[in-house]
């Protein structure tokens, strides 16, 4: 029996067999990549589904099959029982305890998290790590006002080819 490198390649073999010729426009070949690789995504999400449900009829129908089983790949990933090890070992546990900084904003909320750090390091300090929130500050400033204090900053994505529309 192969193994699955080998019905992968046998695969993307046909797949490759049964499509149609590239293009040798280099315009015209960008728009069948483009499209060739929507159509695989959209595959992609198809038959990722009918392996998901093949796979919980074999589990709940206990299926048996002479030359294939199921393997269920694990990632171990270690974590540590803080309760324990403040109480097992405390003085480890004050070395390396910390919380998140993610919930030391849920805890603390932003702006005084903000004032925390002016009373610590100063304003002037302060203030090459601040930021704002555009989608709140667009809800008090009229468009005018937003216009004058934020920056649109365009980034290039992936450059795409799409069809020019035909005048009449």
């Amino acid at each position: 029996m192969g193994s699955t490198s080998d019905k992968t390649e046998e695969l993307i073999y046909d797949i490759r067999d049964g499509l149609p010729g590239e293009p040798d426009d280099p315009y015209e070949k960008v728009f069948f990549y483009q499209c060739l690789l929507e159509a695989l995504t959209k595959l992609q999400a198809e038959y990722t589904y009918r392996r998901e449900k093949e796979i919980k009829k074999i589990r709940t129908e206990k299926i048996k099959h002479p030359a294939y089983q199921l393997v269920v790949p694990v990632r171990k990933r270690r974590s540590v029982d803080v309760a324990k090890l403040r109480v097992l070992y405390p003085e480890i546990y004050d070395e390396f305890a910390y919380i998140k900084p993610y919930d030391i904003i849920k805890i603390f909320g932003r702006k005084s998290l903000r004032t925390a750090a002016v009373q610590l390091i100063g304003e002037e300090e302060t203030h090459q790590y601040e930021a704002v929130n555009v989608t709140e500050i667009a809800e008090k400033l009229t468009a005018d006002e937003l216009k004058s204090c934020v920056t649109v900053t365009e980034t290039e994505q992936t450059p795409v080819v799409r069809q020019k529309r035909r005048r009449y």
